[in-house]
């Protein structure tokens, strides 16, 4: 792996396994936060149903630092791998049941939406990366196949290893850290291009990698744990 195939490349599999090369069965390391928020923007693609959106949320409270107990976890994880293969006629049933049981461990979620989409009626509609996001240790690419990773999603968490570029000082003005914060809680990733404005008014150069990501990346591919959102909140 070089700069240039990092950059180009869209071969997730290659992407990972330089980041996680292969390891053996008791060396394998804990799954960090960049890489379980790649996995629930993957999940997010999918169309889950409600529940789904709140076992999420859960996800991205850990990655913030939440602690859950340990039975409260292996139960949440139970409960992904459940809405994430319920897909097919028993879908309603199986999703009301998780409904049920996260509201008996005391967890919300959006219910502006039906609570299970047409499309995840279909047996093909499931959800492979809402359980590898509950995983404790980081999972082998292949567990999903190249189809369902993303390798621009990928670059835009974790940016270019080789030429890490981060924010100077005199560049994080109030406005630019407000923005950024306000990108991360709110998922407003369409904010990007004003970011990139703040932070040119603040003085980073229009070519720096910093503006030129939320300007030159369409919004799709962004995502919470973006290196540049990441960077301005000193969030590893």
């Amino acid at each position: 792996m070089n700069e240039h195939h990092w950059l180009t490349t869209t071969d997730t599999y290659d992407l990972l396994d330089h980041l996680y090369p292969p390891a053996g069965l008791h060396s394998i390391p804990d799954l960090p936060r960049k890489l379980r928020l790649y996995y629930v923007a993957l999940a997010r693609r999918a169309g889950l149903p409600p529940v789904g959106e709140g076992l999420l949320r859960i996800v991205e409270d850990l990655c913030d630092g939440s602690v859950l107990p340990v039975h409260v976890y292996t139960r949440l994880y139970e409960l992904a791998e459940l809405v994430a293969n319920s897909g097919g006629k028993n879908a309603p049933a199986l999703v009301a049941a998780c409904e049920h049981e996260l509201r008996a461990l005391g967890y919300d979620w959006p219910t502006d939406k039906p609570s299970v989409p047409k499309k995840w009626r279909r047996p093909t509609a499931t959800c492979r990366p809402l359980v590898l996001a509950y995983l404790p240790r980081v999972p082998a690419a292949n567990q999903l196949t190249r189809y369902q990773h993303d390798a621009d999603l990928l670059r835009d968490i974790f940016g270019n290893p080789f030429r890490p570029t981060p924010p100077k000082k005199a560049w994080l003005s109030e406005e630019v850290v407000g923005l950024a914060r306000r990108c991360y809680d709110e998922r407003r990733f369409n904010s990007l291009t004003v970011l990139a404005d703040a932070l040119e008014e603040a003085g980073c150069p229009p070519d720096h990698e910093l503006v030129t990501h939320c300007r030159d990346v369409p919004t799709k591919n962004h995502a919470r744990g973006c290196w540049v959102v990441d960077a301005i909140l000193k969030l590893l």
